[in-house]
């Protein structure tokens, strides 16, 4: 994983994408006849995941072999966009991100252990991964600009590195 890595993401503005679908926010009128800004961040975020799921070492795939002991991947981190042009129904969306940064914290600042056990891509737990997002129409304009970061982590499997991470909702007596 470098900078530089690009990945992309092609939509068409369906209904469901837009500000007048019940599941994005009720609008009437031209807003709720475009892409919602959530829509078009979603796309830009898959665009993030397209680039640099397949490049992180050690995930399992079709590419890595199911051999592979260990399953790594990259969650969403935080995202900060600028929605600067609608988008109407029936029109495409191309989403690019384009890595710009790659920071590899230590374990220590998150809490992990570093046991020396060797587990293939110890190195890169925790890794932030900093991307610059754009989104154009079919016309060639901008559509949205923005950053996102991604955070590399292992998948199931291995508990004790995760420092027993539970799942489900949090509720008060489980904050920490």
């Amino acid at each position: 994983l470098k900078p530089g890595l690009v990945g992309w993401y092609t939509s068409v503005v369906a209904k469901e994408h837009t500000g007048g679908s019940r599941d994005v926010a009720w609008l009437e009128g031209a807003v709720g006849d475009a892409a919602s800004t959530s829509a078009v961040l979603a796309w830009m975020i898959q665009a993030a995941v397209v680039a640099c799921d397949p490049a992180i070492p050690g995930q399992r795939g079709p590419d890595h072999g199911e051999g592979c002991d260990r399953r790594w991947t990259s969650i969403p981190g935080r995202s900060a966009v600028s929605h600067l042009a609608p988008t109407p129904l029936g029109m495409t969306v191309l989403a690019k991100a384009k890595l710009v940064s790659v920071e590899h914290p230590s374990a220590q600042a998150f809490g992990r252990r570093d046991d020396g056990g060797g587990g293939g891509g110890t190195e890169w737990e925790g890794a932030v991964l900093t991307f610059a997002l754009s989104a154009v129409d079919s016309s060639e304009e901008q559509v949205a600009s923005g950053t996102h970061t991604r955070i590399v982590t292992r998948m199931g499997g291995d508990e004790d590195t995760h420092g027993g991470a539970e799942s489900g909702p949090m509720t008060p007596s489980r904050r920490r």
